[in-house]
């Protein structure tokens, strides 16, 4: 009988850390990702396109800016299963800075190609940068669970030669 308890006690003690595990704002996966309906980027100074370059100080502090010195500033929007903007092009090897804001609950971006991940808690805005050294089309993905419809929170990011 003790041992049918003990067994008990700690199938419950396992359900209950896994529950937790699922429900905190921080992800073991160290990639990024992102969905939405929204299209294009828009850039910061209202243009339609591949985001914004600036200068690159923290660039070089973070694994080196792209050729010219330049960072990709790229802004998006995490709520409801959706990343706005859901698809981001940039460069072959752009530096791309990445600020993200969730709006309703904790909410990741991961891009697992270039080992990047950023997560932002209700409310919050966090930056991330990463070099975009490969052309090609990547998934990117909210890496915190989110609620029911996180599978499907996904966007592209397009890297031009």
């Amino acid at each position: 009988m003790k041992a049918w308890i003990g067994i008990l006690l700690a199938l419950l003690v396992a359900a209950v850390l896994l529950g937790a595990g699922c429900t905190q704002g921080g992800s073991n996966y160290q990639g990024s990702a992102q969905n939405g309906k929204s299209g294009a980027i828009i850039a910061q100074g209202g243009n339609i396109g591949a985001g914004t370059p600036s200068s690159a100080d923290a660039g070089a502090a973070n694994g080196g800016a792209s050729a010219g010195g330049q960072v990709r500033e790229v802004s998006v929007v995490a709520k409801s299963f959706t990343f706005t903007p859901d698809t981001i092009t940039v460069k072959q090897g752009e530096r791309v800075r990445i600020t993200l804001t969730a709006t309703d609950v904790p909410h990741g971006i991961g891009v697992a190609e270039f080992n990047f991940s950023l997560v932002a808690n209700a409310g919050e805005t966090k930056t991330g940068e990463f070099t975009a050294s490969k052309a090609g089309n990547y998934t990117f993905f909210c890496n915190v669970f989110c609620g029911s419809g996180h599978r499907d929170m996904k966007g592209t990011l397009v890297v031009t030669p």
